[in-house]
């Protein structure tokens, strides 16, 4: 089967071959004699005529669809649209015909083969939107975007060149109320230019849709300059002395640091930013007091701020604030002085509440089990007597006054021990005070006749002073000590004239 086929193929091959040849060259004498008419579909971009009309009278346009090409069919001999393309064509739209509508009549025409080329007779329009012009200069604002590297800190955005003129609907142009061009700083530590499109904002920071609009430029530099940065400390010197009676709790400064820039060598030798003492002058502070210090003056030349809204510091004066306590005292805390060598005294309370004020801290630092004092038994017998008490305060602080009950009594060995030495149990004591002691040794010189009257005046002085101390008469008490510390010694006019009185 297969050798049939393959013989009939072959057979009168040569016959076959020239049959195929006459086939194609009669193909080609029929193609090219009898040439056909073809149509094509072609696309151009419209040119508009007479722009001046609109402009010169402060009118913008644009086209409505966006491309602003019309699409069209064209008739040729298939020899002819075989070898035209879009170019071969013209479209124009004459604004002198522009309709009330913004529509213009669009004219198509060949650039070639003109009286051989047949364009569809249909109409072809070309929609445009006219309104009011508006043309605008904005000055192009630099700014950066992204964080720098550590250390670091954007010191210088500049834009070249930084003017932009916007022309276009007036509608649009108005929108624009800032313009702004922004190069990214993500990373980087030293110099940087970008070439940036520029960015039509408007007040609420949205971008304004230019597709309708004219700009004098497409893209502008943006230098930025990079500085290092670093935190330095605030210090505040004061002057001044404080008013007697206050003391100064604390100085300090909100913040305590401040970012600085430029050179890095001049950064690291700079300790701190001092703000002088003039500014701070503590005798004309009575309260806690606030201060708004602006540190720029104080910022040493070459260096600026790395934030400059954050140019001002607030400085607290802040002074020791008076208080007061309550303390539980123990009475074992307390001393009796001036007491007669022949009594003694217990308190008739374990305890004393004491209100001491002063400032907070060193309130803190008491407690009523640090806390002692004294009470003055001076001229006092036996019986119960509530007396102030005497408190032994640091500098500044002050107790309310405050009072215990102390209980005297004779002392169980007093007649005993003056039988030992014999005096009587109404021989005053000796004299304690530095102002006895003074009067005891200026009596010393006085004349022996003087001596013996008055001490018989004192001797029967002495008996009264003893019956009254027995009664708790404080006031004969009082003046029977005064006369027993002259006993033995020289007394004055006075005393010898109360001794006779009292006899």
């Amino acid at each position: 089967m297969k050798g049939k086929l393959i013989g009939a193929f072959t057979k009168n091959l040569s016959l076959k071959l020239l049959s195929l040849f006459f086939a194609v060259v009669l193909w080609l004498v029929v193609v090219n004699v009898d040439d056909p008419n073809q149509s094509r579909n072609f696309s151009v971009q419209v040119q508009l005529l007479n722009e001046d009309l609109l402009t010169s009278a402060g009118k913008y346009y644009s086209v409505t669809n966006g491309s602003g090409s019309i699409s069209f069919r064209a008739t040729a001999k298939r020899s002819i649209i075989e070898r035209l393309t879009s170019a071969d064509f013209t479209a124009t739209a004459d604004l002198r015909y522009m309709e009330d509508s913004g529509r213009v009549p669009v004219e198509i025409s060949p650039n070639r083969f003109t009286s051989q080329i047949t364009i569809s007779s249909r109409y072809y329009y070309l929609d445009l939107t006219v309104g009011e012009k508006q043309e605008s200069k904005f000055i192009i604002q630099g700014r950066s975007e992204g964080e720098p590297a550590e250390g670091y800190v954007v010191e210088r955005v500049s834009v070249s060149p930084n003017v932009l003129v916007v022309s276009g609907p007036a509608d649009i142009v108005s929108q624009i109320d800032s313009v702004e061009a922004a190069a990214d700083v993500t990373g980087l530590n030293t110099d940087v230019t970008e070439s940036v499109v520029p960015r039509l904002l408007d007040k609420d920071g949205k971008d304004v849709n230019a597709t309708e609009l004219t700009m004098n430029l497409t893209t502008v530099n943006v230098s930025v300059t990079m500085s290092s940065v670093q935190a330095i400390n605030i210090t505040v010197e004061q002057g001044g002395k404080l008013a007697d009676g206050l003391e100064l709790d604390s100085i300090t400064c909100t913040p305590q640091t401040v970012e600085l820039r430029g050179n890095a060598r001049r950064l690291n030798n700079l300790q701190s930013i001092v703000i002088p003492e003039s500014v701070i002058d503590l005798s004309e502070i009575t309260e806690n007091t606030e201060v708004v210090v602006d540190i720029t003056p104080y910022i040493p030349t070459g260096l600026s701020l790395a934030d400059a809204s954050k140019s001002k510091v607030k400085v607290w004066v802040r002074l020791k604030q008076e208080t007061s306590r309550v303390f539980t005292v123990p009475c074992a805390n307390l001393n009796v002085r001036n007491l007669a060598k022949d009594l003694e005294s217990e308190f008739g309370q374990p305890e004393v509440e004491v209100e001491i004020s002063g400032f907070e801290d060193a309130l803190s630092r008491l407690s009523g089990e640090n806390i002692t004092g004294t009470v003055d038994a001076a001229g006092l017998g036996e019986g119960e007597h509530r007396l102030q008490v005497s408190f032994n305060l640091e500098s500044g602080q002050k107790a309310e006054n405050a009072s215990v009950l102390v209980v005297i009594r004779r002392a169980e060995n007093a007649d005993t021990k003056d039988k030992v030495q014999g005096r009587s149990r109404t021989e005053p004591e000796e004299a304690h005070t530095e102002e006895d002691k003074e009067d005891k040794e200026g009596k010393e010189g006085e004349e022996d006749g003087e001596d013996g009257k008055n001490g018989d005046g004192e001797d029967d002085a002495g008996g009264e002073e003893t019956d009254d101390d027995a009664s708790g008469s404080g006031e004969a008490r009082g003046s029977g000590e005064e006369e027993q510390a002259g006993t033995g010694q020289e007394e004055t006019g006075e005393q010898q004239e109360d001794g006779e009185s009292d006899s």
